[in-house]
């Protein structure tokens, strides 16, 4: 059990301490847990001397675990610990030089342990934990004997980005007050932007990004592009920690669903995007990667190409093809055009409403949930010739030849 209790270590603060029990020095992994439940991320002891507590941390592979001893000697201990277990390089361990100061960057730390009382004045400030624990982060310090969990609160100025243009109302500028110039490296992936194709062996097109809380969804999609037969193209969606950029899940999906812009969306502790060229919207926990639900009748309509090897004769296709595939979270309605018209449910997956125009699709909906109106592009919807060329567009905005008009649909729903 645990019992709030306030203490003056700043507001950046929720503190909660072990009700009635005073843990031991190196407490147990089944402790750490209690105190943070996310089985990933990074976490650091400071002033570590113990080898199995270390690795437990690593939480059977989920988790990187970095520890800082006082001396070479205890580090040289500890690091043989690791190794005969197996466990190094997952946990690692290093002298800590330039104490008091921790050796992170900001905002990097998922979980911080440190006994105040083993450290004494190298003990880092509670001022120094705060700067390098990630929101929603946890310090767990043991002073006097008694192990105290403080939450790191995130800073009232972040914001999220949960769609391709920022939000649902395709207004592509950040609420974030906190966001400034580049200062440093903080992490990096091996993914490109979505926009643009790199060429060579390594290229592609991945990079997708969705940012909500402490999650950051990726849509990877990278491949060989002059077909280097030893090359293994990389095609999945992932979910990275923001602050650290280590991977707390990965899903593999065929090329077709990959790299389309306006086909994920995040929000209410989810991810939303098409995984099989025949599958529905799907909806997937961010936290663990499990699928949540699907949403009836978003399956991908086929569409018609003409092929010119047989006289331009019209072929079914199936998956998406360019940008026109759409996935809007406004609240608590999902919105997505999958098969065509625009459809709306509940985030529990329950049909709200449909709006459809024979031979048109509705295209780049922006949703202006204070007003409760969804505005669209209704487009021609034909076939695409051998060029690619039709009413399956690549690019921010459809031809204009293809525009037939625009609709505002109001929406009592949300």
């Amino acid at each position: 059990m645990f019992a709030l209790v306030r203490v003056g270590v700043g507001a950046a603060l929720t503190v909660l301490a072990f009700g009635g029990v005073a843990l031991a020095a190196d407490p147990s992994a089944a402790e750490v847990t209690a105190a943070f439940s996310a089985g990933d991320g990074l976490a650091v002891q400071v002033g570590t001397t113990d080898a199995g507590l270390l690795g437990s941390l690593t939480n059977n592979g989920k988790r990187l675990v970095h520890g800082l001893a006082l001396g070479d000697a205890a580090r040289d201990q500890v690091r043989a610990g690791l190794i005969s277990a197996n466990l190094h390089p997952l946990a690692s361990v290093a002298t800590w030089c330039g104490a008091p100061r921790l050796p992170y960057a900001d905002r990097l730390v998922n979980l911080l342990i440190l006994d105040r009382d083993a450290l004494a004045g190298q003990a880092p400030s509670d001022e120094e934990c705060r700067r390098v624990v990630a929101p929603g982060g946890v310090i767990l310090a043991r002073t006097g004997g008694v192990w105290v969990r403080a939450v790191v609160a995130r800073p009232a100025g972040f914001a999220d980005w949960t769609h391709f243009d920022g939000g649902p109302d395709g207004n592509a500028v950040s609420a974030d007050a906190e966001a400034t110039g580049l200062h440093g490296l903080q992490w990096i992936d091996n993914v490109r932007e979505v926009r643009w194709q790199k060429t060579g062996p390594h290229g592609g097109d991945g990079g997708n990004i969705r940012i909500l809380g402490r999650y950051a969804v990726i849509d990877v999609n990278i491949r060989a592009m002059d077909k280097d037969p030893k090359f293994e193209p990389r095609v999945f969606l992932e979910c990275r920690d923001v602050n650290n950029g280590l991977l707390i899940w990965q899903k593999p999906r065929p090329a077709s669903m990959a790299s389309k812009r306006w086909a994920l969306a995040a929000g209410e502790g989810m991810c939303f995007t098409w995984m099989k060229d025949d599958g529905p919207l799907t909806a997937f926990d961010l936290a663990t990667g499990k699928e949540v639900r699907t949403y009836p009748g978003s399956e991908i309509k086929p569409w018609m190409q003409k092929n010119r090897k047989d006289s331009g004769k019209l072929h079914p296709q199936t998956g998406i093809y360019g940008d026109n595939h759409w996935v809007r979270l406004v609240g608590k309605t999902v919105l997505a055009n999958g098969n065509g018209p625009l459809q709306a449910w509940t985030l529990e997956g329950e049909p709200l409403w449909t709006f459809e125009k024979a031979d048109e699709r509705l295209e780049l909906p922006a949703a202006d949930e204070h007003r409760k109106v969804v505005y669209g592009l209704m487009t021609q919807d034909d076939p695409v010739d051998e060029w690619g060329w039709g009413s399956m567009y690549w690019g921010r905005w459809p031809s204009s030849g293809r525009v037939k008009s625009i609709v505002a649909l109001v929406s009592h729903t949300w």
